[in-house]
């Protein structure tokens, strides 16, 4: 069992570190994830290959949470730190 982010935390961060910085890319923004997610880098790896070869399902749910917490009134999954 895996205690950490779910892979959506982990690409809803490296948006956020990306719309942060637009010049964060490769190993920076892989070292970045590590950081703020507490994970491997065979574990922001995994995540970061997992959403290359399902954008759509990842990028639906990071918008689905976003509109609950909308709803919610609280700042989108964008906008909180990890």
């Amino acid at each position: 069992m895996f205690d950490g982010p779910d892979v959506w935390e982990v690409i809803a961060a490296s948006h956020a570190l990306g719309e942060e910085d637009p010049t964060r890319h490769g190993e920076v923004l892989r070292s970045e994830l590590r950081t703020v997610t507490g994970l491997t880098a065979a574990q922001v790896a995994a995540a970061l290959d997992y959403y290359a070869a399902h954008p759509e399902d990842i990028d639906t749910r990071i918008a689905g949470n976003n509109e609950g917490a909308e709803r919610a009134g609280v700042p989108p999954t964008r906008d909180r730190a990890m």
